[in-house]
């Protein structure tokens, strides 16, 4: 028989199911939690910055495990994270500096401390035309013509008030009417520099431009000038003072260049009893004034600039339908009421029988001037060097001696200049902006004056009207318009006006002295406000104003 004890039973299968006995177990410690903090980020940059955003990028931190993302803080306060290592911050204010520093941070919460402060500025705001004005400026006005000589060309932008802004970003363009302008490099301070490659050719380059689309009233001139020891320009001038001269060029014979700008007279017709010139033929008169050539090299080509609104200036003869120098050069030869030939081959197969048509095919070829279009170009060419030479310019007059240093004014002729520069504005008109180059008392502007009509010139040539500049432009609002001309040797180039209407210099200040709408050629445009009018000039008044015209005689 079996007893049962329950107790033991229990007992037995505690034992045996390992309730105390078999293999020891060793019991795991907990993790050591992770307390290390990442390392803090450097070199924090911007790698972009416009109005309204900043990008920034900095090098990734170390950690014991991992970094999980940054902490970007503006201006000490907390403005978002990244899980990388860049971060752009947007909707800012324009032109406003802002601190940054970052932190990185593990996934056990470990954070390191914050960066150094980096501090960046927004851009400022794109400009308006009403908010800024600026400033071009070279660091020459005179460049050698040899298509190689270069300059650098500086714009500045400037608030409404003058002030230098000091961010970059705006959008600007730069144009040039001589040479070549290369690319536009922004500096980021709110000047721009580009280069300005000069011309082979001499005039006078007028860089404008637009900042953010809109066009910038400031602009600047840099003198393209020939080399005048180049010993080609010297055979060029050479050349073209034998052109100048040859009275072979016109038909029939017998009239020059010359012959109605000679260089005794100051460059004008040395008869000055007649309003306008007599054509080749000396029947035909013509319907201008034959202006002065001398300091013609000077006058910029014609061309729009903007002071606050477009303003056209520049070009050959008085209603600037020639471009430049050589344009100009092209044109006495074949009008009827000048030298008559037929056509440019004509006058071509002229200069082939000249005397000196050696020295022009040594210049430009043995076979120059068998393609009539290139030969002709070439003839304009040599006249205008010629017409570039110190002989049509010399700036040799008592005025210039006086800003020498080497002259002093008589009391008359101080007192006419103190009139003209002063209370009778005449320097509104007749002064030489610097960005133009050359003092030749002209702001070489188009304007309509209310000169009277020449009525011995309509019963020469019948009754006509002469729009001026509105005749070229076909513009309604350009007539009655010529440009005005430079007072360099006025003394000594009557008759006066587009139309030769005045003799002397006298009628000239009688004109101004009188009432302007006193029966004008064209009714139209006429420049309002009484800028031009004197009046109350007594004699005095006009024998020093004289006085002072004089001294713009070269001598």
């Amino acid at each position: 028989m079996i007893r049962f004890f329950p107790a033991l039973f229990l007992l037995s299968l505690t034992l045996a199911c390992g309730g105390g006995g078999g293999t020891d177990e060793t019991t795991q410690p907990p993790p050591t939690p992770d307390t290390q903090n990442p390392s803090i980020p450097v070199n924090i940059v911007a790698t972009m910055i416009d109005q309204t955003s900043i990008a920034l990028s900095w090098d990734a931190s170390s950690d014991n495990v991992s970094v999980s993302a940054y902490g970007i803080y503006r201006d000490g306060v907390s403005v978002n994270t990244s899980n990388t290592t860049t971060y752009t911050d947007n909707n800012l204010t324009a032109n406003t500096a802002y601190n940054y520093q970052v932190l990185a941070s593990d996934s056990a919460g470990n954070s390191s401390s914050l960066s150094t402060t980096v501090s960046f500025t927004t851009l400022s705001a794109v400009l308006v035309a009403s908010e800024f004005k600026t400033s071009i400026s070279v660091a020459n006005n005179i460049v050698i013509a040899n298509g190689m000589e270069t300059i650098e060309v500086t714009v500045q932008a400037k608030t409404i008030d003058d002030e230098n802004l000091i961010q970059g970003g705006d959008a600007v363009t730069l144009s040039t009417s001589f040479g070549t302008i290369g690319d536009i490099t922004d500096n980021n301070d709110g000047s721009y520099t580009a280069t300005l490659t000069s011309s082979i050719e001499q005039g006078l380059a007028i860089i404008t431009g637009s900042i953010n689309g809109k066009t910038l009233s400031a602009y600047s001139g840099v003198a393209n000038r020939i080399d005048k020891t180049d010993i080609d320009f010297i055979a060029l001038a050479s050349l073209g003072k034998l052109i100048f001269e040859d009275t072979n060029l016109s038909e029939p014979v017998g009239q020059a260049c010359a012959s109605c700008h000679d260089s005794s007279t100051a460059f004008v017709d040395p008869d000055s009893d007649q309003a306008t010139s007599l054509g080749a033929d000396d029947i035909i008169v013509g319907k201008r004034n034959a202006q002065t050539a001398g300091y013609a090299a000077h006058v910029p080509q014609f061309q729009t600039i903007n002071k606050n609104v477009p303003i056209i200036i520049g070009g050959q003869f008085t209603d600037g339908r020639s471009v430049n120098l050589k344009e100009q050069a092209k044109q006495p030869f074949i009008n009827p009421d000048e030298m008559n030939n037929f056509d440019e081959a004509t006058v071509v197969n002229k200069i082939k029988e000249a005397s000196y048509v050696a020295d022009f095919e040594a210049i430009f070829g043995v076979a120059s001037l068998d393609d009539v279009t290139t030969a002709y170009d070439q003839i304009a060419q040599a006249i205008a060097a010629f017409e570039q030479t110190n002989i049509f310019s010399p700036f040799t007059s008592k005025f210039d001696d006086q800003v020498r240093g080497t002259y002093t004014f008589t009391d008359s002729e101080q007192r006419g200049s103190d009139l003209f520069f002063g209370q009778l504005n005449c320097d509104r008109c007749h002064s030489t902006p610097v960005e133009l180059g050359e003092q030749l008392f002209s702001n070489f502007e188009y304007s309509n004056i209310g000169v009277p009509a020449n009525q011995t010139l309509i019963a020469a040539r019948g009754n006509f009207v002469d729009n001026g500049l509105g005749d070229e432009s076909l513009e309604s609002t350009d007539n009655g318009k010529f440009r005005t001309p430079n007072l360099r040797n006025i003394a000594n180039t009557a008759p006066y006006m587009h139309n030769g209407v005045f003799l002397t210099l006298r009628e000239v200040i009688d004109f101004y002295n009188a009432d302007l709408a006193n029966n004008p050629e064209v009714n139209e445009n006429l420049d309002s406000g009484g800028q031009y009018l004197f009046g109350g000039l007594t004699e005095t008044d006009k024998n020093d104003l004289e006085a002072f015209l004089n001294t713009l005689s070269d001598q």
